[in-house]
């Protein structure tokens, strides 16, 4: 059983990033090509936050049709 798991990779590559060892691309090669880290975890580490897709801002601002 390896002591290295996906949960320990997580947490070091995340430490090392908040204490600026590690930069975003040391990051990223953690999750391609290396796959140690998802991709969702890649983006909590560095603080990407995804937009919502056009269609999704425009249902939000409001539909002008009347429901009932």
């Amino acid at each position: 059983m390896s002591l290295l798991t996906p949960e320990w990779w997580y947490k070091n590559i995340k430490n090392y990033y908040e204490l600026g060892i590690y930069k975003e691309p040391d990051v990223k090669k953690y999750w391609s090509p290396l796959k140690k880290i998802s991709e969702d975890q890649y983006r909590e580490i560095v603080g990407i936050v995804e937009e919502p897709a056009a269609e999704e801002v425009k249902i939000e601002q409001g539909d002008p049709v009347e429901r009932t």
